[in-house]
């Protein structure tokens, strides 16, 4: 699935990010260079946001949702 594709009814997308990293660490290196601030304070935060669905990878990125 690519990010436009991506649709919620209950969530919203925060930010979309254009990646082709796949690997938490990867996933980690572009959130944080993204965003100025720390969303994220290591890759088992960022592994966590994935399994609960905050964190969704995409073909072309990665979406980052709020509930």
């Amino acid at each position: 699935m690519k990010m436009d594709e991506a649709k919620s009814r209950t969530w919203t997308k925060l930010a979309e990010i254009k990646t082709s990293e796949k690997t938490l660490m990867g996933i980690f290196k572009a959130i944080r260079n993204e965003f100025d601030a720390d969303l994220y304070k290591d890759v088992l935060d960022v592994a966590d946001a994935i399994n609960e669905g905050y964190i969704q990878i995409c073909e072309d990125g990665i979406i980052i949702w709020a509930s």
